[in-house]
């Protein structure tokens, strides 16, 4: 089965887990809990691509209020620093370039 498929395409994973819990519970220290070390690892097994927007862009194109915007992006920032492969920055590339940005990151490009 694993000659079938070598990647798996989502918007959110563990990562995102453990921003929204940091972001919506005001807990960096879950990092340090048994449970955030637990998912830290899980996501360090994962080959990340972030892809990312300025923070205005993403206040633009969401539903929540800017405060949460900006603290959530503060801790993606610092956690894809440590765990992303590649970081690439959907505001300044259309859809057809940021796909480009995955595909030389995974080197299929």
């Amino acid at each position: 089965m694993g000659r079938l498929y070598r990647f798996i395409v989502f918007d959110r994973g563990v990562v995102d887990f453990i921003a929204w819990v940091v972001t919506t519970l005001g807990y960096p220290g879950f990092l340090s809990s048994l449970y955030g070390r637990f998912l830290v690892r899980l996501a360090l097994k994962e080959n990340i691509v972030y892809l990312h927007a300025d923070r205005d862009v993403l206040v633009a194109r969401a539903d929540v209020s800017p405060g949460f915007i900006y603290r959530e992006y503060a801790v993606y920032s610092v956690l894809m620093r440590y765990l992303a492969r590649c970081i690439i920055d959907t505001g300044l590339n259309r859809p057809v370039g940021a796909t480009v940005g995955v595909l030389k990151c995974m080197g299929l490009a």
